[in-house]
């Protein structure tokens, strides 16, 4: 399913979290158990996953296809959106679209999104993908599993996919057709959100952005710009908060714990004032 329930509240207000470039949600498992019981948490997965249609491949027209999901989930505002990495990206379209057609987003947060650097469009391509999801799906699991970059940059594509189904079938975390299965779908659907956003052009957007960076990672060229140039789309000022881990271990334990405390501060916010 593309709306996943990551936790159910009775009565509380929605938040809607947006996947990452790998089109899961495992990623923000550790950070709703850190919430639980502030909101109901619903995660929004990629078109793609379950082998039955294509990935989407433009950014405007995945933001709009997860409004309408919302749409269906809460008819109306005000909207909580959230997303880590290209996540954050998809959520402030999709705030842009709610506001241009009257809607009101209490809530837009971004965990390490960066709008310009090479956030999203990764020198090492299949590899850093690769690499990333590993750690995703491992660490969802509990297991210990971690491929390196530089071990599978002189790899093709396909001894790429055989070393990292390698080293997820040692740690125990997935049994072979499984594993096989979920890697080859994150790597299909992660070339097309690459796609999207390498050709995405932001417009203007009225809507308060809360940036919430990674104390260690790295942005390059958008390290000198503390908004990781969101300023330049943002009609008001964008907060910037810190929470510790790189840009794929904040969403971890231990980093979650203070990052659910951040971002809790943030919601809590939001619902006092929606």
């Amino acid at each position: 399913p593309q709306m996943v329930a990551l936790w159910s509240a009775e009565g509380a207000q929605k938040l809607f979290i947006v996947h990452t470039g790998g089109g899961t949600v495992l990623n923000y498992v550790p950070l709703a158990r850190h919430l639980a019981g502030a909101v109901s948490i619903y995660g929004i997965q990629a078109r793609g996953h379950d082998g039955q249609a294509p990935p989407q491949d433009d950014l405007v027209d995945i933001a709009a296809d997860y409004v309408a999901r919302i749409r269906a989930v809460q008819p109306t505002g005000p909207y909580l959106l959230a997303g880590h990495s290209l996540g954050g990206i998809i959520a402030f379209e999709m705030a842009r679209q709610i506001q241009a057609a009257g809607g009101r987003v209490a809530l837009l947060a971004m965990f390490d999104s960066a709008l310009t650097s090479d956030d999203g469009t990764p020198p090492d391509g299949d590899a850093k993908l690769l690499a990333e999801a590993v750690t995703t799906i491992a660490q969802f699991l509990g297991k210990d599993a971690v491929v390196s970059v530089d071990e599978l940059r002189p790899l093709s594509t396909a001894a790429q996919i055989d070393r990292v189904l390698d080293a997820l079938g040692r740690a125990d975390a997935l049994g072979v057709d499984d594993a096989a299965r979920l890697v080859r779908s994150v790597l299909t659907v992660s070339r097309a959100h690459l796609k999207a956003r390498r050709a995405y052009q932001p417009q203007l957007s009225p809507v308060p952005i809360t940036l919430i960076r990674a104390r260690d990672a790295a942005h390059g060229a958008a390290s000198s710009d503390e908004t990781l140039g969101w300023s330049a789309v943002a009609a008001e000022q964008v907060r910037v908060l810190w929470s510790g881990g790189d840009h794929v271990s904040m969403m971890n334990e231990p980093h979650a714990r203070e990052l659910a405390r951040t971002f809790g501060a943030c919601l809590a916010r939001a619902l006092r004032q929606a």
